[in-house]
């Protein structure tokens, strides 16, 4: 294989800029004189190895860093050759995105800082003199040198195959190759431990292999919800409708794979969009752009959010928005006097909101002291994630029965607070104070009541 450094940027200057020099001021002769040889125009391979040649200008003066241009050189057209080569034998098939010069680029680099490519010396130079222009010759033993190259193409493969800023059809396109690459090294004699990226590469296959087959699985709800929506009958469209947004609620999305909610969520955003249902739109853009753990779909997202933001439309915040389809840790404390006590009528019926937008809850007791963290505005440790809080804190006033009542009655007075964090970001902040009527019964009763208020005020405020 012989190489000619003619695409990447030293030689395009060496070549452009070859007769734009002017004379050497210098002389040019640092170098015995000799006759051109054949490798500098033909190369200089065998069946066992492979070269390139690489060149650099200059003046006697210069020298020292002509020699190491000039290695240099030599040494990225070798890289550049190999990777070419390994990747024109390994190549699937064209991506739409055409990056395929990138990556031979990325893989270039890689592999030009492997050692034992900086450690191959130059086997000849040549110094024309009447151009001062200095040639360098470097060789490597043939199977080595694409051993290199394909563990600096498998390397930038599996890189790309992990970038969730790529979508999915191009990391698993890029998966794919870098299994080609991979078996390729292999049928050179190369052991998995060679090849550097090779643990990572195993770990994706599992991972990609179910991807795809949850990829499979959406497009085919997506292809059948499209039929009914494109129905004639608007039962058939009601139906369809229907079934679309109890599959988008009941779909959560998952750290490792981004084929199963994403793509649901952006077909239900896309649908409202165009029935002219722009909030529900914005509110299924806006999850998706939240509660999606891949980059690629929270482009996607931000680029349906400006479209829907040129409706003008003002949209009420909905619980879904804040909460949907996640795992939520849910606190509800009351304090009375000194005593903190757990709240459950409050997370009984917070609960259940929370089930009806497919979001699960844990519940968390946290001791006095970050209750009185929480109840001031902050975070303690031990809220993670999104966490819905409803705080009480006041007295629970107690006096006798009046007009002929047998026992005593109650009635809390105090402070309310209900809260959605993230990551301890507010998202959302209802504080209030409130005063029960008076009940007969008992002081946790009043509670009782007063928790299904203040569930009412809350769905009330974030509508579903």
């Amino acid at each position: 294989m012989v190489a000619w450094r003619t695409k990447l940027t030293g030689v395009m200057l060496f070549w452009l800029g070859l007769s734009a020099l002017p004379a050497a001021a210098d002389s040019c002769d640092f170098l015995e004189d000799s006759r051109q040889p054949k490798w500098v125009t033909q190369g200089s391979a065998d069946r066992n190895t492979v070269a390139a040649v690489g060149a650099s200008t200059g003046s006697n003066t210069e020298a020292q860093n002509m020699m190491r241009e000039s290695l240099l050189s030599a040494r990225t057209a070798l890289a550049e050759a190999l990777v070419s080569q390994v990747t024109s034998e390994t190549t699937l098939e064209q991506r739409k995105d055409a990056r395929g010069a990138e990556e031979v680029f990325r893989s270039v680099s890689l592999l030009e800082s492997n050692v034992a490519l900086r450690g191959v010396a130059p086997k000849e130079r040549w110094l024309d003199r009447d151009n001062c222009i200095l040639y360098t010759l470097v060789e490597l033993d043939r199977e080595e040198a694409e051993i290199l190259a394909s563990d600096a193409l498998l390397t930038d493969l599996v890189a790309q195959a992990q970038d969730d800023a790529n979508s999915h059809e191009d990391r698993y396109a890029y998966y794919r190759q870098a299994e080609r690459v991979a078996e390729f090294a292999r049928q050179l004699g190369a052991s998995d431990s060679q090849l550097s990226a090779y643990p990572e590469l195993a770990s994706l296959g599992t991972r990609l292999a179910r991807a795809e087959r949850v990829r499979g699985e959406t497009e085919q709800r997506i292809l059948q919800l499209r039929t009914l929506l494109d129905a004639p009958g608007r039962g058939t469209q009601r139906k369809g409708y229907r079934q679309l947004l109890n599959l988008v609620n009941s779909a959560r999305f998952d750290p490792a794979i981004d084929t199963g909610a994403e793509p649901l969520y952006e077909f239900a955003a896309r649908t409202e969009q165009a029935r002219g249902n722009y909030c529900s739109a914005r509110s299924y853009a806006s999850r998706l752009q939240r509660f999606t753990h891949f980059d690629y779909w929270r482009q996607r997202a931000d680029d349906l959010l400006r479209q829907l933001g040129a409706t003008g439309e003002d949209c009420p915040l909905q619980m879904a928005d804040l909460l949907g389809g996640l795992e939520v840790t849910l606190v509800c404390q009351y304090r009375t006097g000194s005593a903190v006590r757990q709240w459950r009528k409050m997370c009984s019926t917070l609960g259940e909101s929370l089930r009806d937008i497919q979001s699960a809850a844990t519940v968390l007791n946290p001791s006095q002291g970050q209750f009185d963290t929480l109840l001031g505005g902050g975070c303690p440790a031990g809220i993670n994630g999104a966490a819905l809080l409803a705080l009480a804190d006041g007295e629970m006033e107690r006096r006798s029965g009046q007009a002929g009542a047998a026992g005593d009655e109650y009635r809390f007075v105090g402070d309310i607070a209900v809260r959605v964090i993230d990551q301890c970001d507010p998202l959302f902040d209802d504080t209030f104070t409130a005063t029960t009527g008076w009940n007969p019964l008992s002081g946790a009763i009043v509670m009782d009541i007063l928790a299904i208020n203040v569930g009412k005020r809350f769905r009330q405020q974030l509508s579903r």
